[in-house]
């Protein structure tokens, strides 16, 4: 077969500077600057129309609402892992009873499993117990607050993903999302947690 027959010829890239060359049984070849000759009879028309660069079709990076969504959920969980990462999920656990238990102690009228299990623990970290019981409530008024936005971002992504019709839309909602999630952490002072700021 002559090599040089081909059926079909296109540039191949943006700045055309490879000819794909289609040969009758289907195989192909790039013609380059590199082989002058072929090269030049190429563009020159001298094997057959070039036919211009073609940009392949624009994907969007969602195609589904479900992959958006999953997606959301990816970003949302890896966003405020740095808040809970040190903290080993048994104590994590514990923290309903702590709650209650500091609630309870300053109040100033603390039954006796509240009044031991803020005891215990200052005891242990050797501090007063008192000082301890609002540190926790403080702790778990910020913990509250990020559970919230995180659990009203799930929500709203969800619904603003639900809500689009074009794919090629899922990602800005996302990044919208992001954005807000971001302006949140700045807001409550826990950027450099987390968005290591």
């Amino acid at each position: 077969m002559d090599d040089r027959s081909f059926v079909s010829l296109a540039f191949s890239t943006p700045t055309s500077q490879v000819v794909l060359a289609t040969r009758p049984d289907g195989g192909v070849r790039l013609i380059e600057p590199s082989e002058p000759e072929l090269w030049a009879l190429a563009v020159s028309g001298d094997l057959g129309v070039v036919a211009p660069y073609v940009p392949p079709p624009k994907v969007p990076q969602f195609a589904t609402a479900a992959a958006a969504e999953a997606a959301a959920v990816e970003w949302i969980d890896a966003f405020v892992a740095p808040f809970h990462a040190n903290i080993p999920l048994e104590e994590r656990l514990s923290w309903p009873v702590k709650i209650l238990a500091a609630q309870a102690y300053v109040s100033g009228d603390p039954d006796p499993s509240s009044r031991a299990v803020i005891e215990a623990e200052a005891e242990i970290v050797g501090d007063d117990p008192d000082v301890l019981a609002r540190a926790i409530l403080e702790n778990a008024a910020v913990s509250g607050v990020v559970a919230s936005h995180v659990a009203g971002l799930r929500r709203k992504l969800k619904a603003e993903i639900a809500a689009v019709d074009d794919p090629f839309e899922y990602a800005a909602v996302l990044e919208r999302g992001i954005i807000s999630a971001r302006r949140f952490a700045v807001d409550l002072g826990l950027s450099s947690l987390l968005l290591g700021e």
